[in-house]
């Protein structure tokens, strides 16, 4: 698996920050990693303008002005981003695992364009790690919670 130098660096990040040697992100009791939905889950119970009983009490942080959003909202965004930075169609399906439509091209055309990939992700990187050095980082306006 390719990670980018902006992926490997966000890694290194959250294993400073983690409580368990062998997942990166552990389940509550400790013993495998979290659910595959506690992710939406906590993105989600932070764009409510109340809590949830026993969920966090950070309502509203991640709102956003444009409405609710999701975790798949980001392999979106990267997808455009990639287009926007001139990658290939065909690479950013790939990139995304997404199954071939065409039936004669999945049959006959098992390439897994991983420089083109490699490419890719580290291009996607970059741009992440522009957009999001101290120079060009802004806080987003804070929507009040009703």
């Amino acid at each position: 698996i390719h990670l980018s130098p902006f992926a490997q660096v966000q890694f290194r990040r959250l294993a400073a920050l983690r409580s368990h040697p062998a997942w990166m992100l552990p389940n509550r009791a400790g013993d495998g990693p979290i659910d595959t939905k506690a992710i939406a889950k906590q993105v989600h119970d932070r764009q409510r303008t109340a809590p949830l009983r026993n969920r966090s009490k950070k309502t509203a942080t991640l709102m956003l002005p444009g409405g609710a959003w999701t975790p798949h909202d980001l392999r979106r965004t990267g997808a455009t981003l990639m287009g926007n930075l001139g990658v290939a169609p065909y690479v950013i399906e790939r990139c995304l695992n997404h199954v071939e439509p065409n039936k004669l091209v999945r049959t006959y055309q098992h390439q897994q364009l991983v420089d083109e990939q490699r490419a890719a992700w580290t291009l996607l990187g970059d741009r992440l790690a522009a957009l999001t050095a101290a120079a060009n980082v802004a806080a987003p306006p804070q929507l009040r919670a009703a």
